[in-house]
């Protein structure tokens, strides 16, 4: 029986969100937005909604001793960006406090993993969080420029 790499990689994405509490509508959310559709995630859709993303991410700024700012279920944001190379498919979600974003959050999540991981922006001071790659220090850097 011959299955194909994009029906092999949809039911990986699948298990794993069943593991992970991702609806399967949010799966294919992602799948769609890794393929140029414009149903990308914002940030603001995903934080307050996705429980397992949240808990991650607040989990990750806490280690990082971020305190978790007040504004984050209702933050400006813009649509997840696809950043893909030869470690796979992750996003690139931005959100800033409404009305300020000298207040932001760049941060790289693979839902496939569910690993987040980013940088912090207060007022011009930057802080990492999250075990980051040079290549994704050196690409949230860029964002932030």
């Amino acid at each position: 029986m011959k299955i194909s790499r994009r029906s092999l990689a949809a039911s990986l994405i699948l298990f794993v969100s069943m593991i992970t509490g991702t609806s399967f509508a949010e799966v294919d959310r992602w799948q769609k937005c890794s393929t140029g559709a414009v149903e990308c995630p914002f940030f603001f859709d995903l934080y307050p909604k996705n429980k397992a993303f949240r808990t991650t991410f607040d989990e990750t700024i806490r280690r990082a001793g971020i305190r978790k700012p007040s504004w984050l279920s209702r933050s400006t944001a813009s649509p997840a960006e696809l950043l893909q190379n030869d470690a796979g498919t992750r996003f690139l979600l931005f959100a800033c406090e409404p009305h300020n974003c000298t207040h932001a959050f760049f941060t790289i999540y693979d839902p496939r993993s569910g690993l987040v991981r980013g940088l912090y922006v207060l007022e011009g001071n930057m802080k990492f969080f999250g075990e980051l790659s040079a290549d994704e220090k050196n690409i949230l850097l860029s964002k932030f420029n």
